[in-house]
C-alpha cells in the first residue's frame, strides 16, 4: 500500500479541529489547492515543516520513516529530523498584559519574579 503523507496531514488537521482555510494559509497555499495537497505522496520539505509547526506534529520524521524515498534521504537529514522532533516537544507561551501603563510599570517586575518562582517550582524555565 502506498504511503500518502497528505492523508496523514489531513487526519491531523481534522483531529485538531483546524479549518482548512487556516491550515492552507499557514502552509502558504490557497484553500482551493488543499484537496490535491491532501492526496499527495510527495510534499516539499518546506511544506512538511510548516505543517509540522502549525499542527505540532512531526510530519518530517513520519515521511522519512514511511516513504519509499525515506531510505534515500541522507543520514544528516534524518539526524536533523530528530532534533526537529525534539523541538516540537518544547512549548512557548506568550503573555499579554493590559491595563494602566503606570500600574503595569510599577508591578511588572514583581509579577515576573512571581511567575518565574512558580514556573521553577513546577520544573519549568523562563528564558
Amino acid at each position: 500500500m502506498k504511503f500518502v503523507i497528505g492523508e496523514k496531514i489531513k487526519e491531523k488537521v481534522e483531529e485538531r479541529g483546524v479549518t482548512q482555510k487556516a491550515f492552507a494559509s499557514a502552509i502558504g497555499m490557497t484553500p482551493r489547492n488543499l484537496e490535491r495537497f491532501f492526496e499527495r505522496s510527495d510534499i516539499s520539505i518546506n511544506q512538511l515543516v510548516r505543517a509540522s509547526e502549525f499542527l505540532n506534529f512531526d510530519f518530517v520524521s513520519l515521511y522519512i520513516e514511511n516513504s519509499p524515498h525515506g531510505k534515500n534521504i541522507p543520514q544528516i537529514v534524518k539526524e536533523n529530523s530528530v532534533n526537529y522532533h525534539n523541538k516540537l516537544k518544547d512549548v512557548s507561551v506568550q503573555i499579554s498584559i493590559s491595563g494602566d501603563v503606570e500600574t503595569i510599570s510599577k508591578q511588572l517586575s514583581s509579577l515576573l519574579i512571581k511567575i518565574q518562582s512558580e514556573a521553577e517550582q513546577r520544573g519549568l524555565h523562563l528564558i
